[in-house]
């Protein structure tokens, strides 16, 4: 919570800092807006948030840019409230971390756009025709104005002024820098700090003409949602950000904060009802936490493999099938399936076999149809750093959920559905709404897709299963029933929670190969720690005391008791305080205290 009030002092400070130096003759004004914040899950450690639009007026006395000129830059820079944890792609030999999100100017790739009937191109900087290669360094281009504002930014290659880069007649060479008119720019990571910040350098911005807009759209923010805490009512803590933009062209904003997230619990242990005996109820706590990895689970891919959806009644309804496809374009920017209905937020890594569904958007994913005439995200490396767009956006997995056994006696095993169906609760009779299916992990929930060839669990006695269907409009449930072989159920607790689960500093940072999703580690957690104390080999009643209260915690986290869970993690400092030096070394303990206390921050305790 500390580090909460501290990032929120900072951003409020930003805030005033920039009204104080916006020139009040400034003649371009961008107003800020985020449409409708989605929910974000309470553990999760980089949760996508709502797209920033910034749509812009100038004054007649800021004409655009006259033909021949550089179009000005500005460098705009996003805050969160929390730490920006979106992926990071490339880290350039200037030490610069090049992150997925994405600066989009006059939404390309849409179906209708100004006078662009069959869409405006896509063009990134660094892309062929649209060099980088400037002494900005890596992922700064420059815009060479032909005095037609509503062109500047067309997407079209190696374009320079009114001209050809050709080479002939003293034009620059194919390629060569200042070519080219993108509209897509790829953002950078602060280093140090809390890392909450995102800067997207030498953006040029040609003012749009009198009586038009220019929209600029910042997409593929990704936000560590557990740092602000769970959600305790009535309050619901919000994912914040804050726009600046700094350069030789005044700009004011107004509404520059805005909610991009509001922050509840993802999954809700008893939310759902009394499961039957030996099952475990996994609920969902609002209706659209849990996702799929991309939009072919709905639509299916470019290779044959189909979704698991059929359209119907508007939208779509589960099939009844389990495939797994191969990831499509998400590439229509403000398109409703990024946030909310897929893991994956604005992506194109390759024409195909990754490509663009068709029609795109799908049916009943929005209007119209964009004849994908753009370019995939893709970088050349003419600054000498391959920023690597193409992995932008894409998701490592669909929602995934650990279930951990506990108390498993000596030589017995646990057996589980390769296949689990979702439902609506209080259903009856009770049709399919959704799927998840038992994959290998690792020991986090982690680790590519790979479905289970046995219904019994390894040495872990943890169950990982990823969804391949849900109902986005409703809250679902799904009923995991185990055998025990070998052995009697008695004294058997099973803990629930997302997955993959971590605990460790880095996994709440942004990240060169974190898992998307990635959530922080809760019963997961006790249960490491359960391991680590087993492992200690201290005096047998030493540790049966506190795994025994590690126990308790895992009992309370699969009832939704977190008061409970809370009292037995201080009752297990407690103890492992009053044993330091003694029963425990003064290492052991620090480590049981230090990771209770990692706990009970997850918790809210």
């Amino acid at each position: 919570m500390t580090r909460f009030i501290r990032l929120s002092y900072a951003l409020a400070l930003f805030v005033m800092l920039g009204a104080m130096l916006t020139p009040a003759s400034a003649q371009i004004t961008c107003n800020a807006s985020v449409g409708v914040p989605p929910i974000l899950r309470s553990d999760g450690l980089a949760e996508p948030v709502a797209d920033v639009v910034l749509t812009c007026t100038a004054g007649a006395l800021t004409p655009p840019t006259p033909p021949g000129l550089l179009v000005p830059q500005i460098n705009i820079t996003i805050f969160l409230n929390t730490i920006a944890t979106g992926k990071i792609t490339a880290v350039s030999g200037g030490g610069e971390n090049f992150s997925e999100a994405l600066l989009l100017v006059d939404e390309p790739n849409t179906p209708t756009n100004f006078m662009y009937p069959n869409g405006r191109p896509l063009l990134n900087c660094g892309q062929t025709g649209a060099p980088d290669s400037g002494i900005s360094g890596p992922g700064v281009c420059e815009i060479v104005s032909n005095g037609v504002a509503s062109q500047t930014y067309d997407g079209t290659q190696n374009t320079y002024s009114v001209n050809t880069c050709d080479g002939l007649l003293g034009r620059p060479a194919m390629n060569s820098f200042s070519c080219g008119r993108p509209n897509a720019f790829q953002g950078q990571i602060l280093a140090g700090g809390e890392n909450n910040a995102i800067v997207f350098l030498g953006v040029p911005f040609d003012p749009p003409a009198p009586l038009a807009t220019r929209t600029i759209r910042i997409t593929n923010l990704r936000a560590n949602a557990n740092l602000l805490g769970p959600p305790v009512p009535p309050t619901v803590p919000q994912v914040m950000a804050a726009i600046a933009i700094s350069g030789s062209t005044a700009i004011t904003i107004t509404n520059p904060i805005q909610p991009v997230g509001f922050i509840q619990r993802g999954l809700v242990p008893g939310g759902c009802g009394t499961p039957p005996a030996s099952t475990v109820r996994l609920c969902e706590g609002f209706s659209s936490a849990w996702k799929t990895k991309n939009l072919s689970f709905f639509v299916g891919d470019n290779i044959a493999t189909p979704g698991n959806a059929i359209p119907f009644g508007g939208f779509y309804t589960y099939a009844g099938t389990s495939h797994y496809p191969a990831d499509i374009a998400q590439n229509v920017p403000g398109a409703f399936y990024m946030v909310g209905f897929t893991e994956s937020h604005f992506e194109w890594e390759n024409a195909a076999p990754n490509g663009p569904p068709s029609p795109n958007p799908p049916l009943n994913f929005g209007t119209g149809s964009v004849p994908n005439l753009g370019f995939p995200l893709f970088s050349m490396g003419y600054g000498g750093t391959n920023t690597m767009p193409n992995l932008d956006g894409a998701a490592t997995a669909g929602t995934r959920f650990a279930l951990q056994f506990s108390g498993v006696p000596g030589g017995a095993s646990i057996q589980v559905p390769l296949t689990v169906n979702l439902y609506h609760p209080g259903c009856g009779p009770c049709t399919p709404t959704g799927v998840m299916e038992l994959t290998n992990a690792d020991a986090a929930g982690g680790g590519p897709f790979s479905a289970a060839a046995s219904i019994t669990l390894g040495a872990s006695n943890m169950a990982v299963y990823e969804l391949l269907y849900a109902d986005p409009f409703s809250i679902q449930y799904a009923d995991v029933p185990y055998t025990v072989v070998g052995g009697s159920a008695a004294g058997i607790v099973v803990s629930q929670e997302f997955a993959p689960f971590y605990s460790d500093p880095a996994s709440r940072q942004p990240s060169q190969t974190g898992f998307l999703p990635r959530f922080a580690a809760l019963s997961g957690g006790a249960s490491n720690l359960m391991g680590i104390i087993t492992g200690m080999n201290l005096p047998h009643g030493t540790t049966t005391s506190l795994n025994a209260k590690l126990n308790t915690v895992l009992a309370d986290i699969a009832a939704n008791d977190l008061a409970g869970a809370c009292s037995a993690l201080a009752s297990l400092i407690s103890e492992a305080s009053a044993q330091s030096g003694k029963k425990l070394t003064v290492a052991q303990a620090n480590t049981i205290i230090s990771m209770a206390m990692q706990l009970e921050g997850q918790l809210g305790c």
